[in-house]
């Protein structure tokens, strides 16, 4: 009888090159990973900081910021969307819409996207393109004033006057301390002949900022229509002063 084989070793070569392989992989596909999410986090980072320079107007620096984001992280949707309002303020408004576009084919259900594409669209005098974004962004989110806002300032300019009340009504319902939407209110009234109503909403502006010029001008209107020619005359002289540098 022949004697017994002996068991293989546990660390034969062909084990020991299969476990370094397995071990090399392992830490490879680690370093991936750890790779992707610094990358990740520096994108956040550099896309937050983008932010609060736009929110300060330092939108050289801003825009520096979004790029490094983006180059970072180019999946990450916000720092496209926040490049994109910077791209508006820089009247960049192609750029801005390239932008918020790639934002929202990252995420479909991006209302900020919308809202800012459409925006860069009222710019450029794309009405109708504006108003179908504002459509979108208010049909996924309906809680943002400003988008309320600024689909009524695109119903102004496209003479829908009672839709644009509608509007300015639903974003002072969310926010009633926004001067702006008190004073597009205005105007829409205005343009309907409501100078009564327009003359409120035109105060109630100017009580919230002092040094809204446009709102001092478009009382002195309504107060002309009115007959109120003492009210009209004092609305311009103090949007005069307030262009000249004065205060109110």
């Amino acid at each position: 009888m022949p004697p017994p084989v002996p068991p293989a070793p546990f660390f034969s070569p062909q084990r020991i090159v299969l476990i370094s392989s397995i071990l090399v992989g392992g830490f490879v596909l680690f370093g991936f990973f750890i790779k992707a999410a610094v990358y990740q986090g520096m994108g956040a980072y550099y896309s937050a900081m983008g932010l609060a320079e736009y929110k300060q107007g330092r939108y050289d620096a801003a825009l520096a910021d979004d790029n490094l984001a983006i180059e970072y992280a180019p999946k990450l949707g916000p720092a496209y969307n926040n490049r994109g309002l910077v791209k508006i303020a820089r009247h960049d408004f192609a750029g801005a819409i390239a932008d918020c576009s790639q934002a929202i084919t990252l995420n479909p259900r991006d209302a900020k996207a919308y809202n800012n594409r459409g925006l860069a669209k009222y710019y450029n005098q794309d009405l109708p393109a504006a108003l179908a974004d504002y459509n979108q962004s208010i049909g996924i989110e309906t809680d943002l004033d400003y988008v309320f806002n600024n689909r009524g300032l695109a119903k102004n300019d496209l003479k829908d006057y009672a839709g644009a009340i509608q509007d300015f009504d639903q974003s002072l319902k969310l926010n009633s301390i926004n001067p702006g939407a008190y004073n597009n209110r205005g105007l829409a009234e205005y343009y309907l002949g409501d100078n009564a109503g327009a003359l409120a909403d035109y105060g109630k502006a100017i009580k919230l900022n002092p040094s809204d010029e446009i709102a001092y001008l478009n009382r002195a209107a309504a107060n002309d229509k009115l007959g109120d020619t003492a009210a009209a005359t004092a609305d311009r002289a103090m949007a005069a002063t307030l262009k000249a540098g004065g205060k109110p």
